[in-house]
């Protein structure tokens, strides 16, 4: 009987190791799998190959010669002449809403009329920071009709805030920041419309009342120049609903502004290509 005991305990001991590693070997499989689920994971990568096909072609497409040796149509040269940042997003002003504009804006564009207005308001005085009126009109007027398009920077296509950077590139040498919401950030404000003086920068609001995104030059009698998604570079007025209503204020350069934007050698061969 006792001898029958102890091989009852040997076959239970026998049968509880062999569970016991059938256990162990299945929690083992286990952890390998987790292992290795996680290391394809980890390595796996996700491709869109035709979002990259389409991304390689329009850049051969920027290019007139390859573009021909790949038998591809050329981007149109007008698509291209923009600013862009070191992520290849285009840096811009959106412009103003063309709804709220035909709704609001009740001032008239006569481009010859206003060719004759404002050449009857140049004469050889300067600004207030020394730049001369007649080269700032004379640059700007060589524009007129130039059309709108965000991040343009050339007379085939030009923004605002590329406008005016291009226009005081070329009448005073300077170079102002890109954009409206940095240019603002540079003379001396003018608060009031009655207190503006020919060549000061105006600014507004004309999709976000945070910062300023859209500017001008201001002239006199409530004109000023600028690049609008009406009519191009044109003519406007501060006594339409529409710019009333989006004022920021204005900014006038100093003498010692000019000075400290005078530019330097790359700013000179990246404000030259706008020419």
């Amino acid at each position: 009987m006792k001898e029958k005991t102890i091989k009852n305990s040997k076959y239970t001991i026998f049968f509880i190791l062999i569970i016991s590693l059938i256990f162990i070997n299945f929690i083992d499989a286990s952890a390998a799998k987790k292992r290795r689920s996680k290391k394809i994971t980890h390595k796996h990568r996700y491709y869109n190959p035709s979002a990259t096909k389409k991304m390689s072609i329009n850049i051969l497409r920027q290019n007139q010669d390859l573009a021909e040796l790949a038998n591809l149509n050329p981007l149109d040269p007008d698509s291209v002449d923009v600013s862009v940042d070191k992520n290849n997003k285009i840096i811009g002003e959106y412009g103003e809403d063309m709804n709220d504009l035909e709704k609001e804006d009740n001032f008239t564009y006569d481009a010859e009329n206003f060719k004759m207005l404002l050449l009857s308001m140049s004469d050889d005085e300067y600004t207030y920071g020394g730049v001369s009126k007649t080269m700032l009109l004379t640059e700007a007027m060589d524009m007129f009709g130039t059309p709108y398009r965000f991040g343009g920077i050339t007379t085939k296509g030009i923004d605002c805030s590329a406008f005016t950077r291009l226009i005081y590139y070329r009448a005073a040498g300077i170079a102002l920041p890109r954009t409206a919401r940095e240019q603002i950030e540079y003379g001396k404000p003018i608060k009031s419309i009655k207190s503006l003086q020919f060549g000061d920068l105006i600014f507004f609001h004309t999709y976000s009342k945070r910062f300023a995104s859209h500017v001008g030059i201001y002239l006199q009698d409530g004109l000023f120049m600028h690049s609008g998604t009406r009519y191009g570079v044109a003519v406007a007025s501060l006594t339409s609903e529409y710019y009333q209503k989006r004022f920021i204020g204005g900014r006038r350069l100093s003498e010692k502004d000019i000075e400290n934007l005078k530019i330097n050698k790359e700013q000179t061969t990246v404000l030259k290509a706008a020419m």
